[in-house]
């Protein structure tokens, strides 16, 4: 029953086992969950954020186990986390949503440094922090974005 639930919660309700872009498929779930979310508080979403961190780097590191694999691409919850970051107070708009979405893989998938250092991390925690890395180099970009062009 353990490792059910831990695949379940670890691949993103098993999204993370698309034979294509599961990354992508990650985040495109992450994007679902900020919609649910956003609604709430700041405050709510702050502590649903750490929640989902430190529950993440248990689920990250027991998934290894059961997948018998380092940062195995089934796991896609450190993308659902990292693009959960990546919109932290920023409007609920499309053009954020989207172009979030858009950055946050860019440099999922590129790993430009600092974030190439980071991966280097083991275990649950090096899982989640690479793309909790991620998500704050996306939202920095797009506050940057947000103060420049929108008023």
């Amino acid at each position: 029953m353990r490792e059910r639930v831990v695949k379940f919660i670890a691949t993103g309700s098993y999204t993370g086992y698309s034979p294509v872009l599961s990354g992508t498929i990650g985040s495109l779930v992450g994007a679902g969950i900020y919609l649910w979310i956003s609604y709430f508080s700041t405050l709510i979403y702050i502590l649903f954020l750490l929640l989902f961190l430190i529950f993440g780097i248990w689920i990250c590191k027991a998934a290894e186990g059961i997948f018998q694999e380092s940062d195995s691409p089934y796991i896609v919850i450190d993308e659902i986390c990292g693009y959960l970051v990546a919109m932290f107070l920023l409007p609920k708009t499309p053009f954020f949503i989207i172009l979030s979405f858009i950055i946050f893989r860019i440099l999922d998938v590129s790993k430009l440094y600092p974030i190439n250092i980071i991966q280097k991390v083991k275990n649950g925690f090096g899982i989640m922090l690479d793309d909790f890395t991620c998500g704050i180099v996306t939202n920095i970009i797009l506050q940057i974005i947000r103060c420049i062009y929108v008023q």
